[in-house]
């Protein structure tokens, strides 16, 4: 690993994880690397929770299954999200009520300016919805090697069915499992998103923005059917899903970009769009909810530039 930073040029390697939350440029100056590193090592063992130290190249759902198989859970509600484990802390993954945020023990940074590697701890991870301190601050300047996790074991804690479409599935079920919560998550996402291998797409475009609940109150007033998740007494989080489907950009396509017919949170390519072609979507988008509802959706796919920095838009 060190070999390859330092015969990188004038940039340090681009570390590309499994490439499904990542727009890419249509030409990136810069040497790219795919960390394969697999190692499944148990830490330490307990009656309720095993620590695990996971190489970062792990298929992130192929790593959920086997926690799934050896008795570990906490985790089934993450179930068939694409990318790695190393890539899973950056964007502080989640999905159904669940972070990863609240499994992670230490995270293992290799840093591209000392060659050293570096122990990052739950409060030094800077966690924030779909945010870590990996996706600011130390954006590009090293490589997350391996990932520590707590994993609670199944029978050892309360199974998250929080939310609307879990919920209803657990009321019609005689006995809630980890392994069931996972299958009804990859049922779920199964229907509602594009497979990549069979159209181009980087998975959720946007963030759900969250705002304060006096704006809320307000937005409800003028659109009485808009959902929300409450947070707390100040904020609250809105789906940008539904927000895009009532600008009606469901199902919208001009040439090979488009919104994808089952989920308008899903840009997708169609066929030879360019990375130009796809921006200038997302952001006909972002206006016309901002001039809807007055709220500026943020990316949650990592945009590129041909050095491979990533910038918003």
């Amino acid at each position: 690993m060190n070999d390859l930073i330092s015969n990188s040029g004038d940039l340090p390697p681009f570390i590309l994880g499994g490439g499904s939350n990542v727009l890419l440029p249509d030409y990136l100056d810069r040497t790219v690397a795919k960390l394969e590193f697999k190692e499944w090592e148990l830490i330490e063992d307990q009656k309720s929770f095993s620590i695990i130290r996971l190489g970062s190249g792990w298929n992130w759902h192929e790593f959920v299954i086997r926690a799934l198989e050896e008795g570990l859970g906490g985790i089934e509600n993450l179930s068939l999200i694409p990318g790695t484990v190393g890539a899973a802390p950056i964007q502080n993954i989640g999905a159904y009520g669940v972070e990863i945020q609240d499994f992670i023990h230490a995270v293992e940074f290799l840093s591209f300016e000392d060659k050293k590697v570096h122990y990052f701890y739950p409060e030094d991870c800077k966690f924030d919805y779909r945010s870590s301190i990996f996706k600011y601050e130390l954006n590009g300047q090293g490589a997350i090697t391996h990932v520590v996790l707590r994993l609670p074991k199944q029978g050892q804690y309360q199974l998250n069915t929080s939310y609307q479409s879990l919920a209803v599935l657990a009321e019609q079920c005689n006995e809630v499992s980890a392994q069931k919560i996972s299958q009804w998550v990859i049922d779920i996402r199964q229907r509602k998103l594009p497979s990549p291998k069979k159209f181009g797409n980087a998975g959720s475009f946007f963030k759900n923005p969250i705002i304060s609940n006096s704006k809320y109150k307000k937005l409800k007033n003028r659109f009485t059917d808009i959902p929300s998740y409450h947070l707390s007494d100040e904020s609250v989080k809105v789906p940008a899903a539904w927000l895009i489907d009532y600008c009606g950009w469901k199902g919208k396509r001009s040439g090979d970009v488009g919104s994808y017919i089952k989920q308008p949170l899903v840009i997708v390519n169609f066929g030879a769009a360019q990375a130009s072609e796809l921006i200038s979507w997302a952001k006909s988008i972002q206006e016309d909810v901002y001039n809807k509802f007055g709220i500026l959706l943020e990316p949650e796919v990592n945009i590129l530039d041909k050095h491979g920095h990533r910038f918003s838009i």
